[in-house]
């Protein structure tokens, strides 16, 4: 009896240890299902930060190109006079504007321009720093120029100058040949930054008053310009200038002809045409030096500084001949003979 009841009691102890273990399974189960969602928010997370990096990566420059092309560098409205000279990149623009606080960015402004596919006009412009940059850059992409740049070179005769105003747009031949007649000699070379109204008057004068300005402080006659005319046009090297000078200086001092062939040349057309043997005493002019003794009338061009200072300070030599040979070197002579000699060298 006693052994019945132990038996059955430890079938029941036996059977609640196995109802305890079974049942104790399915919260074993509970707590592991909790684990893939915790990893699910880890992964949630790092795909939210890598979507916001992106954005940012991608969005920020797009904020910011748009922030540059359509805000303004600053708040100015004088005006910044800019060229666009002929040659420059994009990038070689963009880079002085920035120099001169008009854009934020150099490749924002290539970029622009490269995507509205704009052609930059050389030329002077006039833009204001409270411009955006479709702003700034519609007068230059549609050559709306406030300004020309023009350079006179050393040497040119008026109707070399007024040929390249023509060439230009900026006045007609015709009318600057009437303004500056009786002016050669005085039309300064020089780079010139003219207004796009402007006249021919108003250019000739800007040349004389330059030509002033420059030789104030010179005691210049107007001998002096005629015979630098003729230096201009002789000298090869700026080291012969003075030379040259000395050698016209003691032709003159002893009533010889200067025979020089940029006076010949000044007769027989605007573009100094490469003279004949026969040209020398066939040319029927005051200009031609080979024929008559003294200064020509005038001057055959207009001469720049360094000439005029040559003329001033001519070098105090024995020399009356002189020629250039084919790679520009001068050879000095005193007599007819040595000069005879340094023929024979070309």
């Amino acid at each position: 009896m006693r052994g019945d009841i132990f038996v059955r009691r430890k079938k029941r102890i036996v059977k609640e240890d196995e109802e305890s273990f079974y049942s104790s399974k399915p919260n074993q189960a509970s707590k592991n299902d909790n684990k893939p969602k915790s990893s699910e928010k880890k992964s949630s997370k790092s795909w939210l930060i890598i979507l916001i990096v992106v954005i940012l990566f991608i969005g920020l420059p797009i904020i910011y190109y748009f922030y540059a092309v359509n805000v303004p560098k600053g708040g100015s409205n004088e005006n910044v006079a800019f060229e666009i000279i002929d040659g420059e990149t994009t990038l070689d623009i963009a880079e002085r504007l920035k120099k001169k606080d008009l854009i934020h960015n150099n490749y924002t402004f290539a970029l622009y321009v490269y995507l509205r596919d704009l052609n930059l006009i050389p030329g002077i412009y006039y833009l204001k720093k409270n411009m955006n940059l479709s702003q700034l850059l519609k007068p230059m992409s549609q050559g709306n120029i406030q300004e020309y740049k023009i350079t006179i070179i050393e040497g040119w005769r008026r109707e070399q100058i007024a040929q390249m105003l023509a060439e230009n747009n900026i006045v007609n031949y015709e009318d600057f040949m009437k303004v500056s007649e009786g002016k050669e000699g005085y039309l300064f070379p020089d780079t010139y930054r003219l207004s796009i109204d402007i006249t021919a008057a108003q250019i000739v004068n800007k040349l004389i008053e330059n030509f002033n300005t420059r030789t104030s402080n010179l005691k210049v006659s107007s001998d002096d310009i005629i015979l630098a005319s003729i230096v201009e046009r002789e000298a090869q090297k700026n080291e012969d200038r003075s030379k040259i000078a000395g050698v016209y200086k003691n032709r003159l001092d002893t009533n010889m002809r200067l025979e020089a062939d940029p006076t010949v040349q000044y007769t027989k057309g605007t573009n100094w045409p490469k003279l004949k043997l026969a040209d020398y005493k066939s040319v029927d002019s005051l200009y031609n030096t080979y024929l008559h003794k003294g200064l020509p009338p005038g001057p055959i061009c207009n001469p720049g500084l360094a000439s005029i200072k040559a003329v001033l300070n001519a070098e105090k030599n024995g020399y009356y001949y002189f020629l250039h040979l084919d790679d520009g070197t001068t050879l000095f002579a005193e007599t007819l003979e040595e000069h005879n000699l340094n023929k024979q060298k070309k």
